[in-house]
């Protein structure tokens, strides 16, 4: 859902959108107009108050029932969402999303009050009106909170983001109270054997295992949460039909049948108690149980009750969401009979960096060895994810140049040269946890800086060198001295990517990072894009190929320089190219009809409901569609890579389906022909015409014939060129690859004017035309 805002304000949170659903306060500071000052004091004050309820209502239950409640709540909602997408289109709904983050909100304070509280002061209530208060008291502080950040980025002084720092400041509150992100957790073994790889020896130090049996146990504990209840349930199932059985075949009571069974032995009673714990007291959290993790990892990686001294420390927003919440900095909390998870995706957020402490803490003189390693994975990255859709390209890393300002030797990280598209990454290894927004907005800023500024001024500045001469020498250093490794031209490469990258999973900053003064277009053309590294486990998978991995980067380089266009993190984008395909004009238009500000929400619906199918590894991921005949073509063209393979490839993903569909069947029609012929062709118009031209492969190129019809077709729509892409036939009717070339247009003054006027006429009139939103329409029926 794109929503669109005006001028005069922001969108308010979920349900708060209209006046009677509007809390009090909310009214409130409506009636308060411009007094914000009286509005933010107010809400600081009902927000601390409602923190302090909602901490006294956590030490009030029993730790364990409070989170087995919270995840029983979970389950529910998430049967809920399955029968909303079963229902049929149009019918009414009530959406479920708002109460399933509303849950994972209160687990985060359920977290940080544990951690924040010696075992002494836990509670010991299992009522169900106490845990039923404890979510209550969380979903209206939630809310609380997010109208507060409204106000509280309205009173921002400009500052250090000058005039963008209002909206820069209610975007960064509000995704740090909201900052669930999404965290496919089938990945998790994944990226954290990649991110660990490197410290595989200093783990087997000090924990006596290593990456991949490291990665394996957090795997196991976050499957723990996701299929836990459904095996719990499954046990009970089992022992229950064991008992009937027995009392059936006996001739028994069902009573004098289980208590047999159970007096049998230990093993059945155990596993009957696990599964109850599992189902109903926060079992399924319980990571001793389920991740078989040495006791020192797991206590590196988890609070002792009391420990985090921060969070309700006297003073302003006392225990409120505008502080950083402990799950940030750890993921697990010291209950009486393991280590637990209250949000398996703490697991994600918090693991990388409570692990780096705690090896610094174990091995002497790790710190900067860590370093060291972290920077070579990270510069490594997006190489070893992206390894098959980048086969074959020109890599250089550590690339030294004259700085275009100074003439200092400086360095450029990473170069990825493939084809006509240059990916140029600075690689950030990355920074502690951030500061709160709202508490420490400079420290905020200044961490944003660190991630992004830094490496888009690195970016900058070697495009500016890149751009200086039609061709520029590069180097590398060896032995003490730089040596040239090439010579690059910039005017080769129809995209430009300049890419900052990092460990951190911060996409929600990166996301809102474009509206920073400084994170302009790099010399007016080349919008900036930050990317973290986990992003990109998820990105392989549903872009395998080489031509699909660089047109979906260039229509989020695209996204990138929409500045009005909000979206979330790098899987709403990923959603928004699935579905919108060409994101960037779709966001273009909708800003041109009278939108002043966009926020796409929920983009990643098909990504989410991808990975939620259990069977999801054995099944394609959502993908935007290509009739056969495109589909065999792009896997021709990809396999012989010809010269510019990648703007043949994107000319064909750039069509919207109406446009493909007509591609094809023009195709379809005109490929018999080719037995008799040795070329067919037909035009595409819109924005600039493009001129499809058929030919059989082993005849010499008809480079002249097909300039011809090319100028025609830009003469007749009074465009300044005409692209042409050339589809080679093999002689059994199967693709042989492809290539493209831009025609210019005669001028007026050209002798050859006159007769591509006449020669654009019959195009003309022999129009075929696309159903209505097609991206291109269709002039001539080919020849």
């Amino acid at each position: 859902m794109t929503q669109t805002v005006g001028p005069e304000g922001h969108a308010l949170p979920e349900n708060l959108d209209g006046a009677d659903a509007m809390p009090p306060l909310a009214r409130a500071l409506l009636e308060l107009g411009d007094d914000l000052d009286a509005a933010h004091t107010k809400m600081q004050a009902e927000m601390e108050a409602m923190a302090e309820a909602l901490r006294v209502a956590v030490l009030k239950c029993e730790p364990k029932q409070l989170i087995g409640f919270h995840w029983g709540q979970l389950l529910m909602g998430q049967m809920v969402r399955a029968d909303e997408q079963g229902q049929e289109a149009g019918e009414p709904k009530e959406s479920s999303r708002a109460a399933l983050d509303d849950i994972m909100f209160a687990l985060e304070y359920v977290h940080a009050v544990l951690s924040s509280h010696k075992d002494a002061d836990y509670g010991k209530s299992v009522e169900s009106d106490d845990v039923h208060a404890v979510l209550n008291l969380a979903t209206e502080l939630r809310k609380h909170a997010l109208m507060y950040c409204l106000v509280a980025a309205r009173r921002m002084p400009e500052g250090l983001l000058g005039p963008e720092t209002g909206t820069m400041a209610m975007q960064a509150m509000t995704s740090w109270v909201t900052i669930r992100g999404h965290r496919y957790q089938a990945l998790e073994a994944e990226f954290f054997e990649f991110v660990f790889e490197p410290h595989d020896d200093a783990l087997r130090a000090a924990y006596g295992i290593g990456a991949k049996e490291v990665s394996a146990g957090i795997q196991a504990a976050v499957d723990a949460t996701r299929f836990g209840h459904m095996k719990a349930a499954e046990a009970l199932f089992a022992e229950m039909h064991a008992a009937y059985e027995l009392a059936e075949k006996e001739g028994i009571e069902l009573k004098e049948a289980i208590a047999r069974l159970y007096g049998e032995g230990q093993e059945r009673q155990v596993t009957a108690r696990s599964a109850v714990e599992d189902l109903f007291f926060g079992g399924i959290c319980n990571v001793t149980k389920s991740s078989g993790l040495p006791p020192d990892l797991l206590a590196d990686l988890a609070y002792v009750p009391g420990e985090e001294k921060e969070f309700f420390a006297e003073g302003a927003l006392r225990g409120t969401p505008l502080r950083r919440m402990p799950g940030r900095v750890k993921p697990l909390v010291t209950l009486n009979d393991g280590y637990y998870t209250c949000d398996a995706n703490f697991l994600r957020d918090s693991t990388y960096r409570a692990l780096q402490w705690g090896l610094q803490r174990r091995l002497s003189d790790y710190r900067q060895e860590w370093l060291n390693r972290q920077t070579a994975l990270t510069e490594g990255a997006f190489m070893r994810i992206f390894s098959k859709q980048l086969a074959g390209a020109e890599v250089l890393t550590s690339v030294y140049y004259p700085d275009p300002d100074t003439g200092n030797w400086v360095e450029n990280d990473v170069l990825i040269l493939q084809n006509d598209v240059l990916l140029q990454l600075e690689v950030k290894a990355g920074v502690m946890p951030m500061h709160s927004p709202e508490v420490f907005f400079e420290r905020h800023v200044r961490t944003i800086q660190e991630l992004v500024l830094k490496a888009h001024q690195q970016c900058e500045r070697f495009l500016r060198y890149a751009a200086s001469a039609p061709e520029v020498p590069v180097y590398q250093l060896v032995g003490g001295s730089h040596v040239e490794v090439r010579r690059l031209r910039l005017g080769d490469y129809r995209v430009v990517l300049p890419i900052g990258l990092t460990v951190e999973a911060f996409t929600p900053f990166s996301s809102m990072s474009k509206r920073l003064p400084e994170v302009r277009s790099i010399l007016g053309k080349h919008p900036f894009v930050s990317m973290s590294i986990d992003d990109l486990f998820v990105l392989t998978r549903f872009l395998p190929t080489t031509g699909e991995l660089t047109h979906y980067l260039s229509v989020r380089q695209g996204v990138a320089g929409v500045h009005e266009a909000v979206i979330f993190d790098e899987l709403d984008h990923l959603g928004s190219y699935v579905t919108k395909n060409r994101a960037d004009q779709f966001y273009a238009e909708q800003l041109a009809a009278g939108a002043t500000w966009l926020l796409e929400a929920d983009a990643c619906a098909p990504i989410d409901e991808y990975f939620a199918d259990p069977d999801w590894a054995t099944k394609p991921p959502p993908a935007q569609q290509f009739p056969a005949t495109l589909q065999s073509f792009l896997k021709a063209n990809d396999a012989n890579r010809g010269p510019r393979f990648l703007d043949a490839d994107a000319t064909v993903r750039d069509l919207d389906a109406d446009a493909r569909e007509q591609m094809a069947l023009q195709i379809d029609k005109l490929r018999p022909a080719l037995e008799r012929h040795p070329y067919r062709w037909f035009s595409l118009v819109g924005e600039e015409p493009l001129l499809v031209w058929l030919q059989r492969t082993g005849f010499a190129d008809f480079t002249e014939v097909h300039k011809v019809k090319a100028e025609a077709a830009a003469v007749a729509v009074q465009a300044k060129r005409c692209k042409v892409l050339v589809v080679y036939v093999k002689q059994d009717g199967m693709f042989d690859g492809g290539w493209t070339q831009y025609v210019p247009a005669p001028a007026e003054t050209d002798n050859r004017y006159g007769q591509r006027v006449l020669e654009a006429a019959p195009m003309t009139a022999s129009a075929v035309e696309l159903t209505p939103g097609a991206a291109r329409r269709l002039r001539g029926r080919g020849r």
